[in-house]
C-alpha cells in the first residue's frame, strides 16, 4: 500500500469503484488524501489510505461507491 500512496500527487482525479468521479486530489497527508469535490462550491473529503485500491495514469481508484462516502465520516480531517 505504501508505494501506492507515494505515487499520489495533487491534481490527480479520484474515482469510486464503479468509475464515477469523486473529485481531485488537493493534498496528501500522513494517512489520508484530501480531495476537493465540486468546481465552484468545493467540499473537502479526507480519504484514508486503506480505501485506495489502485493508482495509475494520474488516477486514484477507491474501494467504495460515491453515495457511501457521505456516511463514512470523511468530511472532517482525521485527528493525529
Amino acid at each position: 500500500m505504501e508505494s501506492l500512496i507515494d505515487d499520489v500527487h495533487g491534481g490527480w482525479q479520484v474515482f469510486d469503484r464503479d468509475g464515477a468521479k469523486i473529485g481531485t486530489v488537493y493534498d496528501v497527508g500522513l494517512d489520508y488524501v484530501q480531495v476537493q469535490k465540486g468546481i465552484f462550491s468545493t467540499t473537502n473529503i479526507y480519504i484514508p489510505f486503506p480505501a485506495i485500491v489502485s493508482t495509475a495514469d494520474e488516477r486514484v481508484l477507491l474501494d467504495v461507491l460515491e453515495p457511501e462516502i457521505k456516511n463514512l465520516g470523511w468530511d472532517v480531517p482525521p485527528s493525529d
